[in-house]
């Protein structure tokens, strides 16, 4: 089936778009472009309307913007899908190419040498439909170029040749973003196997820090139970897993603490969880690693840990960091990502996500709010200011996460307390300590661009 012609019109809530169908039929559109790594559960990049009994309809999208691919489905009797790549809109698509490859493993392929993917994520979708990556072999620079099907999925057989530990820098564009692939996303890593002894050992990034030395963590996992200040990001970009942990740790810190057990070896054996096809069910996936972290003057390098107090000897979250970069290969490799990622590797929940700007005020407190009553573990992050790490004059940083720590009402002014996982950097002024501050509501919304939800 085709539709013979249709119309743009740019409204303040996205595009409306207008065509012909069959009389009656029923039409869907979906904002492919808008959080194309997220979960499945994502209502506000879509939009459904009947058409009338002469076969017109009209429909907005949302978040739409120029650039934007959409797909359009008619039901009418056999369903039809159609892509439609949005043209002059008056808004162009400024969100940056990305693609959601924490939950791709690359594991061994059907000849030596060549390595698959294994998805452990419930939705395969990793980024808008006709988006192409290209990995670099860091080792040996051979490249190899994949475009992602009309599901956003990788198509089958995709594969890459190297040997274990190594690395693979990512870069992705969407067509209209980084059209000439000049930024580099993250990293993938070859898994090396687990020894004799059923440890694996992550890799190392190659530029990791002068004077950093491997040392043994000393101490219990947990002293007072998992609490949020003790996951305090290092020199990795890994703020989601980070604001994840300590979200859960927020609401659900038994969670934590029953995923990871000390051995009488020595080792601790962290117990994620995967999505199993077959099953159709998240699955106990547990990593054995060892104590010992990159340390640099007496810290660890990456996940850090609280200074001063008894909670300051606890090493619960440097070892639940190694463990799932054990898991994806290396340290480099977790780098870049999104929370609803960690929700399903900790809690087995897929998880929601929401677009901040297609939100009313009203609806984005209503979300937020009642996440907070239900105790669902909740990160937010930040948009981009022209490159920039930091916005101009707010104590805010730009493309990073932070932790919901819970929402506040008073003398109807609403608020959300939000913590940087660096354990500062909060607003002046406006910090409690920790990197915890209160943020009005309307402030919030000008700054931050996604919330994720582990429902």
């Amino acid at each position: 089936m085709s539709v013979p012609k249709l119309s743009f019109t740019r409204t303040t809530t996205g595009i409306t778009l207008e065509g012909r169908a069959t009389p009656n039929a029923v039409v869907t559109a979906e904002n492919l472009s808008a959080a194309p790594f997220g979960p499945s559960k994502a209502p506000d990049t879509f939009a459904k309307a009947k058409a009338d009994a002469q076969g017109h309809f009209k429909l907005t999208v949302p978040l739409a913007m120029e650039g934007d691919k959409l797909g359009l489905r008619i039901a009418s009797g056999p369903v039809s899908l159609l892509d439609v790549r949005l043209g002059r809109t008056e808004k162009t698509d400024g969100r940056r190419a990305e693609i959601g490859h924490q939950g791709l493993r690359m594991v061994p392929g059907a000849t030596e040498g060549s390595y698959t993917f294994d998805n452990v994520r419930q939705n395969k979708k990793l980024g808008e439909p006709g988006a192409q990556f290209i990995l670099t072999n860091t080792r040996t620079k051979e490249k190899t170029t994949f475009i992602l099907d009309g599901r956003g999925r990788l198509p089958e057989g995709s594969s890459v040749n190297g040997k274990p530990g190594d690395a693979f820098g990512l870069n992705v564009s969407d067509g209209v973003n980084n059209q000439y692939m000049k930024d580099t996303w993250s990293q993938f890593v070859i898994p090396p196997q687990p020894d004799a002894k059923g440890i694996t050992h992550p890799t190392l990034p190659p530029d990791m820090k002068a004077g950093a030395k491997m040392k043994m963590l000393e101490g219990p996992l947990f002293v007072d139970g998992a609490q949020p200040s003790d996951a305090m990001q290092g020199s990795l970009g890994d703020c989601y897993l980070v604001s994840a942990a300590a979200a859960i740790a927020v609401d659900h810190p038994e969670v934590l603490k029953k995923m990871m057990k000390d051995n009488a070896d020595g080792t601790v054996t962290v117990t994620f969880k995967r999505f199993d096809d077959v099953k159709r069910a998240y699955v106990d996936h547990p990593i054995t690693v060892t104590r010992e972290v990159p340390m640099h003057w007496g810290k660890p390098l990456f996940g850090s840990q609280p200074e001063g107090g008894p909670a300051g000897k606890e090493c619960w979250f440097p070892i639940l960091e190694k463990a799932y970069a054990a898991w994806k290969g290396g340290y480099s490799a977790t780098e870049c990502g999104y929370p609803y990622e960690m929700f399903e590797a900790f809690l087995g929940t897929e998880g929601r996500h929401l677009d901040v700007r297609g939100l009313t005020e009203t609806r984005l407190w209503n979300a937020l709010k009642t996440a907070a009553d239900r105790k669902e573990p909740v990160v937010v992050w930040s948009g981009q200011e022209g490159g920039t790490r930091k916005f101009t004059n707010t104590g805010l940083y730009a493309d990073h996460a932070y932790t919901l720590m819970g929402v506040t009402e008073e003398n109807g002014k609403r608020s959300v307390v939000l913590r940087n996982p660096w354990g500062q950097g909060e607003p002046r002024g406006n910090g409690v300590e920790d990197g915890v501050f209160t943020l009005p509501l309307e402030t919030f919304q000008k700054f931050y661009v996604g919330v994720g939800i582990a429902s």
